[in-house]
C-alpha cells in the first residue's frame, strides 16, 4: 500500500516552478511540517528531502536549513550539518539555534576555534542561555590539557604529552590533538601506534606534511631522524595540521 504522505508529496510537487510567491511559502510550510513529523519518529533520512524542498521553495528561511542541519546531526553527518547551520546564521545573524548547531558540529569535527566563536555569539544574543554548558566545560578541560601538554613538550616529556592528549581527546576529538600524540609516540619509538594515527588522519593533514622534517605544534621545525622515519611508511606528522 502506498504511503499517503508520499502520495501527497507527489501531488504538491508536480509543478513547483509555476507556484506564486504566497503559495510557495504555504507549500514550504507544509513540506517543513512533513519533515518535522518524520523527524519526531526518528526517520531522519526520509525527513531531509522535505526540508530540501522547503528550501527550494523559500531559500531565504533560516529555519528550513536549521531543521535539515538537525537531521544531518542525528545521522552524524556533521560536515553537511555544519554547512546548513552556517547558512542559517548567514540568513539571520540572530538565529541562536543555528549558532548552537555550529558549536556542536564544530566540536564533533574537532574545530575548537569555530566552536568558541559560535559560543561567544550565543552568549551575546542570549546571555542567560545555558544549553551549551556541557560543550563549554569540554572545551575548558581540553584546553587545560593542551596547555599542560605544551609545557611537557618543551621539556621533552613525551610520555606526559601523550597522556595529556589522550585526556584532551576524551573531551574533543580534535585532529590536532591526535597528531601531537602521534608525533610524541614516534619520539618514544612507539612507531606502530604513530603510524596508525598517521594513516587515520592522512587526508586531513596531507597538505601540511613536510618531507624530511617535522613541524611540531609550537611551529618549530626539527630535523627528522632517519632511524625514526625508516620505521614508518609515512613521515612523522607535524601537529600543526588543522582539520578542515
Amino acid at each position: 500500500m502506498a504511503d499517503p504522505m508520499n502520495q501527497f508529496d507527489m501531488e504538491v510537487s508536480e509543478n513547483i516552478e509555476g507556484i506564486m510567491p504566497g503559495q510557495a511559502e504555504d507549500l514550504a510550510e507544509i513540506k517543513k511540517e512533513n519533515g518535522n513529523q518524520l523527524y519526531k519518529t526518528k526517520k531522519y533520512q526520509q525527513a531531509i528531502p522535505f526540508y530540501t524542498e522547503a528550501i527550494d521553495l523559500c531559500p531565504e528561511s533560516p529555519a528550513y536549513y536549521g531543521n535539515r542541519a538537525a537531521c544531518y546531526m542525528m545521522m552524524h553527518h556533521y560536515k553537511e550539518a555544519l554547512e546548513d547551520a552556517r547558512k542559517s546564521v548567514a540568513l539571520d545573524n540572530t538565529f541562536v539555534k543555528g549558532y548552537i548547531r555550529i558549536v556542536k558540529c564544530s566540536l564533533a569535527l574537532g574545530d575548537i576555534i569555530t566552536a568558541e566563536n559560535a559560543i561567544a555569539k550565543v552568549q551575546e544574543l542570549e546571555p542567560n542561555n545555558i544549553s551549551l554548558a556541557p560543550e563549554i566545560s569540554k572545551i575548558a578541560v581540553a584546553k587545560r590539557f593542551m596547555e599542560e601538554g605544551d609545557k611537557a613538550y618543551n621539556k621533552q616529556d613525551y610520555r606526559k604529552v601523550v597522556f595529556c592528549m589522550d585526556r584532551a581527546l576524551e573531551q574533543v576529538s580534535c585532529v590536532k590533538f591526535k597528531l601531537i600524540k602521534g608525533e610524541c609516540l614516534a619520539f618514544l619509538n612507539r612507531y606502530q601506534e604513530a603510524q596508525e594515527i598517521a594513516k587515520l588522519n592522512l587526508e586531513e593533514v596531507n597538505p601540511h606534511l613536510h618531507g624530511g622534517r617535522v613541524e611540531n605544534h609550537l611551529g618549530k621545525t626539527t630535523p627528522s631522524s632517519p632511524d625514526r622515519d625508516s620505521n614508518l611508511d609515512l613521515p612523522v606528522l607535524g601537529s600543526r595540521a588543522q582539520h578542515d
